[in-house]
């Protein structure tokens, strides 16, 4: 931090996209203007949440900038488990607990502590907004480091609204939790800030609690002001002439220079010193690989039997299994020769090889648990798909029951050595029964250690133009001409339809209104509206998930870790797919159908792949109600190739 070359200033309280409609900056803008102000950190403090928290760590990493994780947590008035409404069955503010406090994590054990307020607010204090209390912040404050907060923080809220000796109170319970880590949070983003920050240099001499500089930022240029009102507008589903709306209530929440911060602290030069001397003290360090350079994957233990280790499980479980496939062929009279089997015991071992090398073997055995386990309670697993299919060791297990050796599968599509990266079966389940099988993996894991996986909705460019057009006033006839001149193009952008379509610039030099809505649509575009919960991915942990990322809480009190895939796996967190397949569904139903109506048993295995009605089925284009071959393009490829034998059909996927 003593290096001449960086900056003398440190932005301690950032808000981006993930305050959801609340804040309007983007993660990678953000730490791209850190770096372009030498600035040597950058602290991440969205509210209520950590969703962007690890996007964020790498986004800061790729800039050489220091991120610091943290958090802008919501106060709940009392006990976090009281949720009350008024005498008229109306939610209080007082209730709703809108005040706030600013937690900054010291190092990876603060981390986890932020980790656990955050899951708190969420799965015990929710009530509006992800609320804590102080009896949590008493128990996680450790390596935490607090900040009072902006204008709605728990010094400031309460100065401005029962006075100076209330707020006197709450900075010395404050001061009495965090010792030398708690600091009065100095501001002038508003003109009300001037009496504030009187009462917190007078505080600051009384209790001994000294004051850092903030610019509690919400959008990244000064010019971005605009766009900001108009996504909180969305938010609250307001219009800009609303004269109710909320509003920010300045242009002054942006990323400052380090020298606009220095001038404007001018009167208080050792606030904005405090900036770097907290940047100093966080230092939040993932550990992604060994000391051999491997990466760390964060999976349970599979327990194993008779004392064997999971390398000898895997290698005797493999063996049994693919002996028993042996077995099958013969009883469905296609016997592999001796001859053939050789080679089949090459590619076992061949493939067993690496899958220990890679360190996957307690990958592969957790995953034929749970699918023996649906199979052994009559839920249809689907056969394989994707690159998965490729493995012996996966058929041996009965992971997947297509045997890839005749089908001319590689092993390599789906693991390879020279390109380390996690192992990913696509495995289908009955739709009706899937969740029986994820309540399996919860009960046998634990529940702290089994989560699905949250999801971002967006503002695509339709959205962004129908919610601008609205918060402008806009009538829907006005804003849905505009609409419909995007490019009908998987994808598309609106800065690329303004390039693909001339009547879009066209609209914008001949009416200013459409100008603003298309402006105001860009600057939004792409921006997260919402969380949601992925459809099928599920991540299994070894202990507690909140050891490595914070817990959200889905409608149906699901157990949903905070980061999307993406930003869970960099972290070392794997993840399952549980596919939920109607097709699966439909046939488990048929075959029950035919066994009550024609008393006949059919196993789906049973049924041969080489039966030509099949292929002349197909190649009529009666595929509805085939996986992966209902849509028209594929329908219509299939009716003039006309297959013949299951390998045409793998041309055409």
């Amino acid at each position: 931090m003593s290096d001449p070359n960086t900056s003398s200033f440190v932005h301690l309280h950032t808000h981006s996209e993930y305050s959801l409609l609340e804040a309007s900056s983007r993660l990678k803008s953000l730490a791209k203007k850190a770096a372009e102000y030498k600035q040597p950190a950058l602290a991440l403090t969205d509210n209520g949440n950590m969703f962007g928290a690890i996007e964020f760590y790498f986004a800061c990493k790729d800039k050489d900038v220091k991120p610091i994780l943290g958090l802008d947590a919501y106060i709940a008035p009392g006990s976090r488990h009281d949720k009350k409404q008024d005498g008229n069955g109306r939610f209080s503010e007082a209730a709703l607990g809108p005040k706030r406090l600013v937690f900054l994590a010291e190092n990876f054990k603060g981390y986890q502590n932020l980790c656990k307020l955050s899951t708190i607010g969420y799965q015990e204090g929710f009530y509006w907004k992800p609320r804590i209390d102080y009896e949590a912040i008493k128990e996680y404050n450790s390596d935490l480091i607090c900040m009072s907060g902006g204008i709605r923080g728990e010094v400031v809220d309460t100065f401005l609204k029962e006075g100076p000796d209330a707020a006197l109170e709450k900075v010395r319970a404050l001061k009495n939790i965090f010792g030398d880590r708690f600091y009065l949070e100095t501001c002038k983003t508003l003109p009300a800030w001037n009496d504030i920050n009187k009462f917190l240099t007078e505080a600051s001499k009384i209790c001994g609690v000294p004051m850092v500089a903030t610019n509690d930022i919400h959008y990244v240029e000064q010019s971005d002001q605009i766009a900001q009102e108009v996504l909180i507008c969305i938010g609250s589903n307001k219009t800009l002439s609303d004269e109710h709306r909320y509003r920010l209530g300045s242009s002054e929440f942006y990323f400052k220079s380090s020298e606009q911060m220095t001038k404007l602290f001018s009167d208080n030069s050792d606030a904005v010193a405090k900036t770097l001397e907290i940047a100093e003290r966080c230092n939040v360090k993932f550990k992604l690989k060994d000391d051999q350079g491997k990466a760390i994957y964060h999976l349970p233990t599979f327990p194993t039997t008779e004392g064997r280790t999971v390398k000898e499980e895997m290698i005797y479980r493999s063996e049994i299994g693919l002996k028993m496939r042996f077995d099958e062929a013969l009883e469905l009279g296609r016997p592999i020769p001796e001859e053939k089997q050789k080679e089949y015991v090459d590619r076992l071992n061949f493939e067993l090889n690496v899958i220990d090398r890679m360190g996957f073997n307690g990958y592969f055995l957790i995953v034929q648990d749970f699918i023996g386990w649906a199979k052994a309670h009559d839920i249809p697993v689907g056969a394989g798909r994707g690159s998965g299919a490729g493995s012996l060791v996966a058929y041996s297990l009965k992971i997947t029951d297509l045997d890839p050796i005749p089908n001319f599968l590689l092993f390599e599509r789906f693991l390879n050595p020279e390109r380390i990266s996690m192992p990913d079966f696509d495995i289908d389940f009955c739709q009706d029964r899937r969740q029986e099988v994820i309540h399996y993996v919860t009960e046998k894991y634990g529940r702290e250690s089994v989560s699905q996986i949250i999801t971002y909705g967006k503002l695509q460019t339709r959205a962004a133009l129908k919610d601008v057009g609205r918060v402008l006033g806009m009538t829907f006839p006005e804003v849905d001409a505009v609409s419909k001149l995007i490019p009908d193009k998987l994808g598309i952008n609106l800065s690329d339809s303004i390039e693909a379509e001339p009547r879009i610039r066209e609209a914008m030099d001949n009416n200013p209104t459409v100008a603003t809505l298309i402006e105001l649509a860009l600057k939004v575009e792409g921006l997260v509206r919402h969380a949601g919960i992925h459809a099928a991915g599920v991540i299994i942990a070894d202990g507690n998930l909140t050891q490595h990322a914070p817990m959200y809480k889905g409608a149906a009190d699901e157990n949903v870790v905070q980061y999307d895939m993406k930003h869970a796996e960099k972290i070392g967190l794997i993840k399952f797919d549980f596919l939920g397949l109607k097709t699966l569904t439909h046939i488990h139903h048929a075959l029950k159908l035919v066994k009550e109506n024609r008393g006949i048993s059919v196993l789906e295995r049973n049924i041969p792949i080489d039966d030509p009605k099949i292929y002349e089925l197909l190649s009529r284009g009666d595929t509805a109600g085939v996986f992966q071959f209902e849509g028209e393009g594929i329908t219509d490829a299939t009716r003039k190739i006309k297959p013949s034998n299951f390998a045409d059909i793998t041309a055409i996927t």
